[in-house]
This record gives structure tokens, sequence and C-alpha cells, in this order.
């Protein structure tokens, strides 16, 4: 299945095409603005396939940077609707979690990503030689939770995770492991289904008249 992949939930931005066993991925940081569009034509020709062979389109949903979550989901969703490609869902958590497993990296790890307001999000995993097992679904947690996680010889990873965590090992999500994701799953979502992954609860005061 030939699978475009978008990764934007952090400050590293990606971009894959995935056939096969063969991946062609674009990386970009810096800036929070990026030209999606100008890396995907790129991802494209470096896989030397058309807009047209397209099968799938997945996107890593989060948690993370809300605005990139939102602009990959909204190309996403006007490719669907120029094309009726089908779109897959895939956590940028589980994401980081399949990077790790396929860079060798086995052990029980707790992924987290900044949530603001002094809260991360986090997932713990187990990578063992038979593949990757969650072992705590995501949560929202205070940094001192976070910690008290954590066992002997057990690392916390995340995009960033150094500002809370001085000793975490940064890793980003990356869109090879979305679209690689996608790819063995199979598992197709509406376009009005496809929404950032935000555990909060949303709240607002009504204002008041007069």
């Amino acid at each position: 299945m030939k699978t475009l992949a978008l990764e934007l939930s952090s400050a590293q931005r990606s971009v894959a095409v995935v056939l096969n066993n063969a991946v062609h991925e674009v990386v970009e940081t810096g800036p929070r603005s990026v030209d999606a569009p100008g890396m995907i034509e790129e991802a494209l020709r470096a896989a030397q396939i058309g807009r047209e062979q397209v099968e799938c389109v997945a996107v890593g949903v989060g948690p993370g940077s809300y605005t990139g979550i939102r602009s990959a989901i909204a190309l996403a969703q006007g490719w669907h609707l120029a094309r009726g490609t089908p779109l897959a869902a895939v956590s940028s958590v589980e994401g980081i979690a399949a990077r790790l497993y396929h860079e060798g990296r086995r052990g029980r790890f707790h992924i987290v990503v900044d949530a603001q307001r002094g809260e991360w999000y986090v997932a713990t995993y187990g990578l063992g030689d038979d593949g990757v097992r969650e072992e705590l679904p995501l949560k929202i947690a205070a940094v001192g939770e976070v910690l008290e996680r954590c066992g002997s010889g057990e690392l916390i990873v995340g995009p960033e995770a150094r500002r809370a965590f001085p000793d975490a090992v940064e890793v980003a999500p990356c869109a090879r492991e979305v679209g690689r994701l996608a790819v063995l799953r199979r598992q197709f979502i509406a376009p009005d289904k496809l929404v950032p992954i935000y555990l909060r609860e949303t709240s607002f005061v009504k204002a008041k008249r007069g």
C-alpha cells in the first residue's frame, strides 16, 4: 500500500512515503512555520510516484503541537476531498515507541510530550524482541508523577523532554513510523473523525449579559 505519512506534532516535522519495505522521508526542524506541501512534493519525487498513486494518507495525531497536528489533518482531509484517498490516524506516542523499537532499543520506556500548564502526557511501553506493547495508557501527569513511574534502568523519552527531565532522551515522532503503523494496521477513518489527541476536558465560561 503506497502511503503518504504526515507527522507535524513536534519541532521536528516530517513527511514520508512508505512503499512496502522502502521509505522516503523528508525532515525539517527549526521555526514552527513549515512548507508541508513542499515536503510532500519532495517525498513523492524521491519515491518516484505521483499524487494519484497514493493509496492512503496517514497522520500523526499527537499529542503535541496543536497547530502542527491541525495543519496535517487539514492537508489529509483536503487530499481525501480531492481524490477520495483513505485516511488513517496514528498516535504520535505510538510512533515514538515504534521508532525506539526499530532503532534497536529494548526495555521499559516512559514516553512524554509537553501538555503545557506544568504537566506532561505520558504513556509507558515495553519493547522486547517480540515487539512493542503498551503497559500504561496515555494520561496527563505532573512531573513528580512521571518520575514516580520510573524504575531502575528505565528511561524517559520524548520530544523536548529535557526541559522537565534532565536525564531524558529526546526522541521525536517521525512520519516513517506513522506510515509503517498505518500500513500494518490498515484501519481507515472517516475525515470528520480525524482529530487531534487531546485529553483535557474542554471548558469555557459563558459571558454574562449586561
